[in-house]
């Protein structure tokens, strides 16, 4: 069995409260990781905040070019 894909939510307003979203991608078997930060990603936190993840729900991070050829994982930005 292979482990579930993780999907990696970002924004903290969103991270930190029940949301039907949330419960849908779990239910949909994928791993929802929340922001552990309670503030926008820096660049470095968030390079290293997306290694492994198959998704992102994407807020004011810096999504630069430098961390999309750096950060090895997701396929999906939303």
């Amino acid at each position: 069995m292979s482990a579930p894909l993780k999907v990696l939510v970002v924004p903290s307003l969103l991270a930190n409260r029940p949301s039907p979203y949330l419960t849908h991608l779990e239910t949909a078997g994928l791993e929802v990781q929340r922001s552990p930060l309670g503030r926008p990603y820096g660049e470095a936190e968030l390079i290293e905040g997306l290694r492994g993840v198959f998704a992102t729900v994407a807020g004011i991070g810096p999504y630069t070019v430098r961390v999309l050829r750096e950060a090895t994982g997701p396929g999906v930005i939303a």
